[in-house]
């Protein structure tokens, strides 16, 4: 068989590839899906298997047969993969320990995936601005829920499965960039950081947007370096993945434009010898896509209705009161400022998940980075130079600088592997200077142990003993439980009038105690005391600490109990209950 043969095969290969793969596409949206994973969905992966294994056909086994990892690189991953599984899952239910309204929302949507609530695979789990992440990300996440069960773990693992994972994935990159000490060096400050380690033990996909993202950029630069039509390809798979989950990601197709521009302009002879390999990962990346381009193409401005609401040229009024000034450029300056400062000096704003006033990265860490900073910035010609500074800046700009809340560390957590790519380098320089081998263990070794006790300090000792987190200080995680304590016989009336941030249907509660009933009285509440037709349930009322309406409850349910919790973080009032017993009932009902 001559050449013309073998690439005449491959075409119509493909060609049928491509068929199969656009007529399941179009079975998908013209016939109404009966179950997520129904034969059209299956069909439309198929056809993607088959068209990847034809792009990279004869290229597999033989990039298989030079994978090798020796036995000192192999038992260094597996010590920070065990140090990051550790710090990731221990007591995970527990720790922390408020749970953030938007990990029972994650958690009742994963429910409600496993439960066929959701007809269409390629949409959104809800339209507007609040958890309108792609059905695939919640059914991928559904499967944690389904292998430790409806609770809070389950809902949690999915978050440490891949904060952990991520380790796998950055080892590789750190270890084609730098020699293995400083590769180790680098995993292990991604391992041991506080803030990586709290947003993988967070129920809500952040944290995924690390794992996509190293996969993608580890593969890429794979296939830059062999030019391989299957590094190539799986780059392409990994950045197609990666957009159906969390929208911090959606910064890397910029990031990965500015950086094709960059090569284009430096090795552009080099460049165009790769249109082949480029053609595949575009391809993939494509069809992986596709299905959710058509959802937001039938849905206009879903795919940055969150991203809009976020936006601080959207809020410029409020901006200028805030940083009492008319000129843009200042706010931007200010917001720029404030960002890179949430690393070094902390005032992180988005307290709603993590919200650990002090510095984002411990000092050990901050001077490896400094250095490998400037190392990066004087060698920018370098493709992993030029990379993780546009990276930085990237995020910092988009997830932060024009953003309202910032800093906020939960848009800018895919930074986090960037900045721990260049505490490596960092590591490199400063072991250059010695000629020691022992005096660089010795080196290593103490930094290394500053590093972990700084970091684990902060999120085991100082953190979740403090009311820094917004699931520490509402009182939704204490509801939730002391509800529970009561059981299915009360009825809950929530008297939020004096403070909406008090409501029944919040996520945590709904998922936390699903099986309890109750209702949210925001307006009238008195015509709530008593409550109307209630005998055949015990009352629970809520309300805020010293609220009015208790001399009230008081005087309708003489024989009610009173209760004031106190928040365990800062010592002050949190909510007040008055339970009701239907042995209790002083009234006509």
């Amino acid at each position: 068989m001559n050449f013309t043969q073998k690439h005449l095969k491959l075409v119509l290969a493909l060609t049928a590839g491509f068929l199969v793969y656009f007529i399941f596409l179009a079975k998908y949206l013209y016939i109404p899906a009966s179950n997520l994973l129904n034969s059209n969905v299956i069909g439309i992966w198929s056809a993607e298997i088959l068209i990847f294994f034809l792009l990279t056909s004869g290229e597999i086994p033989i990039r298989v047969k030079k994978i090798k990892i020796n036995r000192k690189s192999l038992l260094s991953l597996l010590i920070v993969l065990a140090a990051a599984f550790i710090l990731r899952f221990y007591d995970l239910t527990n720790i922390p320990p408020g749970v953030h309204g938007d990990e029972g929302e994650w958690g009742l949507i994963e429910l409600g995936v496993l439960n066929g609530k959701f007809k269409e695979f390629f949409s959104l789990a809800q339209q507007g601005i609040y958890f309108d992440f792609s059905i695939l990300s919640f059914t991928t996440q559904a499967i944690f829920l389904k292998i430790f069960g409806a609770n809070l773990l389950g809902v949690r693992a999915s978050s440490a499965f891949a904060g952990t994972l991520s380790l796998i994935p950055f080892y590789l990159l750190a270890k084609e960039w730098l020699s293995k000490r400083s590769a180790f060096l680098a995993s292990f400050v991604l391992a041991f950081s506080h803030w990586t380690i709290a947003y993988s033990r967070l129920g809500i996909s952040n944290i995924w947007t690390v794992f996509w993202e190293l996969w993608f950029f580890f593969f890429l630069f794979k296939g830059l370096k062999e030019n391989s039509r299957l590094f190539f390809s799986l780059a392409g798979i990994f950045l197609g993945l990666g957009l159906y989950f969390h929208h911090t990601f959606k910064v890397i197709p910029a990031i990965l434009a500015i950086f094709f521009l960059f090569l284009l302009i430096k090795e552009r002879k080099q460049f165009f010898k790769r249109i082949l390999p480029l053609a595949c990962f575009f391809i993939m990346a494509a069809l992986i896509f596709f299905p959710q381009l058509i959802y937001y193409w039938q849905n206009p401005g879903s795919f940055t209705a969150r991203l809009d609401e976020i936006s601080v040229f959207n809020h410029l009024s409020e901006y200028q009161n805030k940083y009492q000034t008319s000129s843009s450029l200042i706010i931007l300056i200010t917001q720029f400022s404030r960002t890179i400062g949430v690393f070094i000096r902390g005032g992180d704003i988005g307290f709603f998940f993590y919200g650990y006033q002090g510095a984002l990265i411990d000092i050990v860490s901050l001077v490896f980075i400094a250095i490998g900073l400037l190392s990066t910035f004087f060698n920018l010609k370098k493709n992993e130079s030029f990379l993780i500074l546009t990276w930085l800046l990237a995020v910092i700009i988009l997830g932060g600088t024009f953003t309202i809340d910032a800093p906020s560390s939960q848009r800018l957590i895919g930074l986090a592997p960037a900045l721990f790519l260049l505490a490596g380098f960092g590591g490199e320089k400063i072991l250059a200077f010695s000629r020691s081998r022992k005096m660089k263990n010795y080196f290593l070794g103490a930094s290394m142990i500053l590093i972990a006790l700084l970091n684990y300090n902060v999120y085991f000792s100082q953190y979740i003993q403090s009311d820094a987190g917004w699931a520490q200080k509402e009182p939704a995680t204490a509801i939730a439980k002391y509800l529970l304590s009561l059981g299915e016989s009360f009825k809950v009336y929530m008297l939020r009038e004096e403070n909406p941030i008090l409501y029944f249907h919040h996520g945590t509660i709904r998922f936390l105690a699903p099986k309890i009933q109750g209702v949210d009285v925001g307006e009238n509440t008195l015509d709530y005391i008593p409550a109307k037709n209630e005998i055949n349930h015990n009352l629970v009322y809520i309300m805020p600490p010293g609220s009015k309406f208790l001399p009230y409850l008081k005087k309708a349910y003489p024989f009610g109990q009173e209760h004031l919790f106190i928040n365990p973080y800062n010592g002050r009032p949190w909510f007040t209950s008055y339970e009701v017993r239907q042995n209790n009932y002083n009234i006509d009902n």
